[in-house]
């Protein structure tokens, strides 16, 4: 999971559940463009939210609690591409939050770049960003303040292992080199257990005359 997400997460006044892999792509047939990878992320991870101040991110499908990301996508914003665009979220009651194909804005760039932006739609202000994050960031202010959160267990279990890691390959590499070292002691007591010495012969008794 990003870092910026987890601050995301913990910045929402009301948070759901990430929707289903299945929900995903049923959303992605329906409006038969794939979404784009950070937003997918975001909605895989977390279905909607409300914010501080005042701004709401959709519900993937509109339901009881309120509006959808399908549904929205599919009423066209004036000043926004008919296609090409993913609206997914409003601030106040005028700025659009959209996600959209550089190539429908008129952009240069790879025709599965995307940019996002807000739309207001009493002013005809836009406002252009190269992520998802740089534009919720803008408008919701990230929490700063950490204590042994996500983002610090997750870093900190990390530098654990690694060090676990270098102990577990330490030990390995020094029971290897006694192994080693052992081995020619072994041989040698091997050898002389094969071939026992020979015992000295008693010199003859000579013959009195």
């Amino acid at each position: 999971m990003a870092d910026w997400f987890v601050g995301l997460r913990k910045a929402a006044v009301d948070s759901r559940p990430g929707a289903l892999e299945e929900s995903l792509i049923r959303a992605e047939q329906a409006l038969g463009m794939a979404l784009p990878p950070d937003l997918r992320m975001f909605y895989g991870q977390m279905d909607g939210g409300s914010f501080e101040p005042d701004v709401a991110l959709y519900h993937l499908w509109k339901n009881t609690e309120g509006v959808g990301v399908v549904e929205e996508t599919r009423v066209s914003i004036q000043g926004l591409p008919a296609s090409g665009v993913w609206r997914f979220g409003l601030r106040g009651g005028a700025d659009h939050l959209f996600a959209a194909k550089r190539a429908a804005m008129g952009m240069e760039g790879a025709a599965e770049d995307w940019v996002y932006g807000r739309k207001n739609t009493d002013t005809g202000e836009l406002e252009l960003f190269k992520s998802l994050q740089a534009l919720l960031w803008k408008l919701i202010p990230p929490v700063e303040s950490e204590d042994f959160g996500e983002t610090t267990y997750v870093k900190a279990m990390s530098v654990v292992r690694a060090a676990i890691a270098e102990m577990d390959a330490k030990k390995k590499k020094a029971a290897s080199k006694a192994k080693r070292a052992s081995k020619p002691a072994v041989a040698a007591k091997s050898k002389s257990k094969a071939k026992p010495k020979a015992k000295p012969k008693k010199p003859a008794k000579k013959s009195k005359r």
